[in-house]
């Protein structure tokens, strides 16, 4: 899909004017956010391709990465959409620690993506343990 997404880019700032989550009134940006993994989950409501496939796949990648204690919020997403290209919905975008845009896609396969964040923790966790140990 030629002219869509910016992966290997660094990730736009969020400008999303409203969280369904609680962020306190505050803007929420990618600096607030500690965990070294965001996935960002691009859907309409009336999307058959997210009902059938996107939102399986999102629930079985939140699933595991809270099993490494990074949780999510849930957005309005149409700045997103224009910020990181999106060719439609549904859509993911993953940005990982360095906050470049890993993938960004139509297509997600949880049980590929799940291995590699796995790695990508592990790798962030110890580099985190050697700036405290210096």
């Amino acid at each position: 899909m030629q002219g869509y997404g910016i992966q290997g880019r660094r990730a736009p700032e969020l400008r999303v004017p409203e969280w369904l989550a609680n962020t306190g009134g505050n803007d929420l940006q990618l600096a607030d956010i500690t965990e070294p993994i965001i996935v960002l989950y691009n859907f309409q409501s009336w999307c058959p391709g997210c009902h059938s496939h996107g939102f399986p796949s999102i629930i079985e990648l939140r699933d595991g990465l809270r099993r490494h204690g990074i949780d999510h919020d849930a957005g309005h997403p149409p700045t997103v959409m224009a910020d990181y290209l999106t060719g439609g919905t549904p859509w993911t975008v993953i940005i990982g620690p360095e906050r470049t845009v890993l993938h960004n896609s139509f297509h997600i396969d949880a049980e590929q993506l799940l291995p590699a964040f796995a790695r990508i923790i592990e790798h962030h966790e110890s580099s985190e343990q050697g700036r405290r140990d210096d």
